[in-house]
């Protein structure tokens, strides 16, 4: 088509068209082809067509009268053109200077471009200026102005009528057919005085968040619409004046066909069979079509084509080396996936041998490397010593890797690595090297150990001597660092030594013993124990000469309560405290004491455990006792 007019040129080593001068004989189908020895490949179908803008059909001032507060409309019979232009409505100067837009809850504008007064006003006579239509094109600079119109409202007589029932002025037809992903407005547009209020419903559903309200009101507004909007809606217009009005619309939802699985590129070996599945969905049904190089494809008892299913057996190169196409179609649109089979004749290649030398411990899995490639896809076996592998513990991955289970000594060797297809055979080889298992000889034991005093745990180990080991410890499975804590020492015979101790050292301890092929550890559990935590009393009940003293424990600080001391004073002695009970049982923590008289007695008590004495409680209670 190039060749066609030199107003077209296509860029250099590029597929871009470009049309210097574009003119209708331009407007039509276009496609691209990119083409070698190996098949063709097909672009998507775009349609060229010439944007235009025509002209209204008169420039004439119309002059129009309507009655005060009645609804009225001014039509606008705007201009054709390509897009369907975008229609707003402008007051203009006699001298045909621009005044302003319209914006206002009282007037719309309609999908054919009609301007609605909801109710008239005097207001709406203006002085030196008239309402136009104004047409714009979304390609185009230009814009046009027609249906000039002068309004004049006259007085709503002597009546005196201010009302108006709602009135329909515009809506959306019974039936509006949408399409899935795109915009779509559903218009309630009633006049009347005052300006009717409109509300929005869908019939046994709700309406979407999305889903807005526009125009004040009177318009739906679907910013892309979705299977799930399909259904019947209603808006309803009503202003106190007159009956409701209703006004019913259903939805149907269609869309142009998408992919559901679409086919990708393909290289295949010669001689395999192939399968492509294009599933598309849409409304109505697409109808499915094959491609191979743009030109349908032609069935054979190689080549069968299943509904959405293309399968190709014994691939051939000369034959089958292709682009291929599937195309989904319906009356909306299509889809459309182009996509190449490659049939390659190649021998084996090694891309990843294995490493010169691998190590392992004994009872650990290693994995020996071998990728390949080739086609048809080339066959891996593994010899060792020359020998071919025969045993349970051996087992040849899909990828060509040798994985040996549960390493033995006599595991250790020479391994080769052989892959073979028709076209030819190629090996490599590496050597395992199996080494001494690293193992814990003597493992931390349990501490226990009072506060402040100092914890340590003992750990050794043993690896094969060709092998570093190193000893580290962790707590509560987070890595010790000394460095952070200077209580903390690890010494030169990797024991753990914590000094100062205090109730946060409580934990599990890990020693763990390591080389660069495999780890073992052992844990140990600190106890850092401390003496209770003050009792709380809850309660002093007095009587007489007795009274009945009420604690609560707060922690034993990991050593068992053994039992509680109950201390007095008296206003006479306040700080002489003496024993009223010592060594109650740690089980009860309710006490009755005696009293002397003629004294005011306060009462403390002291929690033990083997570690020692608590602090004292919080002094309570208050008796006062009588001769």
């Amino acid at each position: 088509y190039v060749a066609y007019d030199k107003r077209i040129t296509q860029q250099p080593r590029r597929g871009s068209l470009v049309f210097t001068k574009p003119q209708t004989i331009d407007e039509g189908l276009y496609q691209c082809f990119a083409e070698n020895k190996h098949g063709r490949s097909v672009s998507n179908a775009v349609y060229l067509k010439k944007a235009e803008l025509n002209s209204f059909s008169s420039n004439e001032i119309s002059i129009v009268h309507a009655t005060e507060g009645e609804p009225y409309t001014i039509p606008c019979h705007p201009p054709t053109g390509y897009p369907k232009p975008q229609v707003f409505w402008i007051i203009q100067s006699d001298s045909g200077a621009l005044i302003n837009g319209i914006n206002s809850s009282r007037l719309s504008v309609d999908p054919e471009g009609n301007l609605h007064f909801s109710n008239v006003t005097q207001k709406d006579t203006l002085t030196d200026a008239v309402y136009a239509c104004s047409a714009t094109s979304t390609f185009k600079t230009t814009y046009r102005i027609g249906r000039r119109t002068r309004l004049v409202v006259e007085p709503s007589g002597t009546t005196g009528q201010t009302s108006y029932p709602p009135t329909k002025q515009y809506v959306s037809p019974p039936n509006v057919p949408a399409l899935k992903g795109k915009r779509l407005d559903l218009y309630c547009i009633f006049g009347g005085t005052p300006i009717p209020e409109i509300t929005w419903y869908k019939r046994n559903g709700r309406i979407r968040e999305s889903v807005t309200k526009t125009n004040y009101g009177k318009t739906l507004t679907f910013p892309k619409v979705e299977f799930n909007d399909e259904g019947v809606y209603e808006c309803t217009a009503s202003n106190g004046v007159g009956s409701i009005q209703t006004h019913a619309m259903e939805v149907v939802v269609k869309s142009i066909p998408y992919w559901i699985e679409a086919p990708n590129n393909t290289n295949a070996a010669d001689t395999e069979t192939v399968t492509f599945r294009c599933i598309a969905a849409g409304v109505p049904e697409p109808k499915l079509q094959w491609f191979k190089n743009g030109e349908p494809l032609l069935s054979n008892d190689r080549v069968r084509v299943n509904n959405n299913e293309l399968t190709i057996t014994n691939v051939q190169e000369i034959l089958d080396t292709a682009v291929y196409q599937c195309n989904a179609s319906n009356v909306n649109g299509y889809a459309f996936k182009d996509f190449y089979l490659n049939v390659l004749k190649l021998p084996p290649e090694i891309v990843d041998p294995p490493e010169k030398e691998t190590r392992a411990v004994v009872t650990s899995d290693v994995i020996l490397k071998c990728r390949v490639f080739g086609a048809p896809k080339p066959e891996v076996k593994w010899e060792k010593d020359d020998t071919p592998l025969n045993g349970a513990n051996y087992e040849v991955l899909d990828n060509g890797d040798l994985r040996i289970h549960d390493v033995r000594v006599t595991d250790q060797g020479k391994y080769k690595c052989i892959a073979t297809n028709k076209f030819g055979t190629r090996f490599a080889s590496g050597e395992l090297k199996v080494k001494g298992k690293t193992k814990i000889i003597h493992s931390p034991e349990n501490y226990e150990v009072a506060a402040k005093k100092t914890a340590v745990f003992r750990c050794s180990a043993e690896a094969d001597p060709s092998l570093d080991l190193k000893i580290s410890w962790a707590f509560n499975e987070r890595p010790i660092d000394t460095a952070h804590d200077p209580r903390i020492v690890q010494s030169t015979d990797n024991s753990l030594t914590i000094t100062t101790t205090k109730e946060l050292d409580s934990g599990v301890y890990t020693c763990i013993a390591s080389t660069d092929l495999d780890s073992v550890n052992a844990s140990a559990t600190l106890t850092v124990q401390d003496v209770p935590n003050s009792p709380k009393i809850i309660s002093v009940e007095c009587d007489d000469l007795t009274a009945m003293v009420e604690w609560i424990p707060t922690g034993d600080n990991r050593a068992p309560v053994l039992s509680y001391d109950i201390q007095y004073n008296t206003s006479f002695h306040p700080d002489n405290w003496l024993n009223a009970f010592t060594n109650v049982p740690a089980p009860d923590t309710k006490f009755k004491v005696a009293m002397s008289p003629w004294a005011n007695f306060t009462f403390r008590v002291i929690a033990k455990n083997k570690i020692g004495p608590s602090e004292p409680s919080i002094p309570h209670g208050f008796c006062s006792t009588k001769e």
